[in-house]
């Protein structure tokens, strides 16, 4: 095996590895969809999928939101939600 193919190989390879740490990171940060390619293939990945993902929580729908989150957009907001009370604390880090 020739150090040229060997170069090439081991190039790919951290090319292939550094899509998939950016990829990773720029789900995690929440940018990955924000142009319509992306929203797309989100959109057609559910879309298949639908019969196999689980949309509900023991027969109910699942919260797209925790309860902190939910007190925290109503006090930014200053909205009330019906059914909400935001009397609790909410960390303010």
């Amino acid at each position: 095996i020739s150090t040229n193919f060997l170069i090439i190989i081991f190039g790919l390879i951290s090319l292939l590895f550094l899509y998939l740490v950016v990829l990773n990171f720029r789900i995690r940060q929440g940018w990955y969809g924000g142009n319509e390619s992306e929203a797309r293939e989100i959109i057609n990945f559910a879309l298949r999928n639908s019969d196999d993902i689980d949309f509900t929580d023991d027969g109910q729908s699942k919260s797209l939101f925790n309860e902190e989150d939910i007190a925290e957009i109503c006090l930014d907001l200053e909205i009330p939600i019906p059914g909400f009370s935001v009397t609790h604390s909410v960390n303010q880090n």
